[in-house]
């Protein structure tokens, strides 16, 4: 284990980038990959056309079902469910009423969401990208945006490339 100097961690999320970062305050070299958005706009383009499996629909009624049964065995579970449901502006009925509705949820429903948030043209991507070689911390300005913002580092697009490919 002592020859160990690079750590890869897939997932930039809220668990892999705790994880790099926690390796490389260690002082190990870290490599973050995370799902490329062009192979995200795919899986999500494909999810449009085909909608939700109707038996993946089910396993996750089923599961919520459950979450909320045993949720029940706590006075801890229950009062989540309420402060949750009344912090984000429910009623106490709502709160009472969500398994019902959670179990009346169809495939159209999930899809007429789905139509609804996830054709927007609106997105934000962001590259962290290296400062160039030459440039020092006494000449850097925080506010410096690279010239072409917009697009990725040619070596992310070849990646992405053959991650949609591939």
């Amino acid at each position: 284990m002592g020859d160990i100097s690079t750590i890869g961690v897939v997932g930039a999320g809220q668990m892999g980038n705790g994880i790099a970062h926690v390796a490389a305050a260690a002082g190990y070299r870290v490599q973050l990959t995370d799902i490329s958005e062009a192979a995200l706009d795919k899986v999500l383009a494909d999810f449009l056309k085909t909608g939700p499996d109707k038996a993946d629909l089910e396993r996750v009624k089923t599961s919520i079902r459950a979450a909320r049964i045993y949720a029940r065995d706590s006075a801890q579970g229950r009062a989540y469910d309420y402060g949750q449901g009344l912090a984000t502006g429910l009623s106490i009925e709502d709160v009472n009423d969500w398994p019902d509705i959670l179990s009346a949820v169809t495939a159209q429903d999930v899809m007429a969401a789905a139509q609804e948030v996830l054709t927007s043209d609106a997105r934000v991507t962001g590259w962290l990208l290296p400062a160039p070689p030459a440039e020092t911390a006494a000449n850097s300005s925080a506010a410096a945006v690279p010239g072409d913002a917009a697009a990725p580092p040619a070596a992310a697009t070849a990646e992405t490339q053959k991650e949609i490919e591939g």
